[in-house]
């Protein structure tokens, strides 16, 4: 939608619907890194002191929540591309080959802390 302002410019409108569902969306981006209430704290912030500025700390925090989440959202994914790669010779009956046990389908993979390198 758009409509004239008092300055005669043409202003873009979105129906309310639209905008509260990309919120919504928003909100739950937020909820699924574990930061929401680091990112609330911020938020409330701002809105309490209307200057950034004094909400360096409410930021630093939601910035290494946020960080953090990254980092074990990174190394999942690792882990997830390693437990695809490893492939299993077996002899025509099934059995691994070389007596080792691998890990099957519907197993999980543990990897030991530090596989990757360091995870800071």
């Amino acid at each position: 939608m758009t409509s004239k302002g008092e300055t005669g410019h043409i202003q873009l409108t979105r129906p309310s619907e639209q905008l509260q569902d990309e919120q919504d969306e928003f909100n739950k981006r937020i909820q699924r890194t574990g930061c929401f209430k680091e990112h609330n704290a911020m938020l409330d912030c701002h809105f309490e002191t209307k200057d950034w500025r004094k909400c360096t700390l409410e930021m630093k925090q939601f910035r290494d929540c946020f960080a953090r989440h990254q980092a074990e959202r990174s190394q999942r994914s690792l882990n997830e591309r390693a437990r695809e790669s490893v492939v299993v010779e077996r002899d025509a009956s099934g059995q691994p080959v070389g007596g080792r046990n691998p890990i099957g389908s519907n197993e999980a993979c543990e990897l030991p802390p530090g596989y990757f390198g360091s995870s800071k």
